[in-house]
């Protein structure tokens, strides 16, 4: 059985740390209407949990995430989370993606901002794959 400890949860954002596989599941509800605050709590509280434990990636499921990033959040994002993640050791972030063509673009377009680059990230349309490539070694990143 696959040793799991919840990391975050609210409304918005189900944070799960999987031990053995070191990485983070954050998938986004599609519950409630999201705001910039609430954004930032969820990043905010995902990025001091990922301090604390032994992860190397973040697979974040937003199948459901129907919420623009604006460039101002994404400029926060960049200045705030991403050193967080880095500090973590966080190095690959896997995104399952929405069909939400605004949503999507948003999330591309965070993660294409010079901090952020210093994590290998890659968009997937299914969750194994997702996982796989996530969890494979450093060797085999491409």
């Amino acid at each position: 059985m696959e040793d799991t400890i919840v990391l975050y949860e609210d409304t918005h954002l189900k944070s799960t740390f999987f031990a053995t596989k070191k990485y983070i599941l954050n998938y986004w509800t599609g519950s409630g209407f999201l705001t910039d605050d609430l954004f930032k709590e969820g990043m905010t509280g995902v990025a001091k949990a990922a301090l604390e434990h032994d992860a190397k990636g973040i697979l974040v499921n937003t199948l459901k995430f129907d919420f623009p990033i604006s460039p101002e959040l994404q400029q926060w994002y960049n200045e705030n989370i991403v050193p967080m993640h880095l500090s973590a050791g966080i190095t690959r972030m896997a995104f399952l993606l929405p069909d939400d063509f605004y949503a999507q673009l948003s999330i591309e377009q965070t993660m294409a901002e010079q901090q952020a680059k210093a994590q290998v990230t890659q968009y997937f349309n299914d969750y194994a794959e997702a996982e796989q490539w996530l969890i494979k070694p450093d060797l085999d990143l491409v």
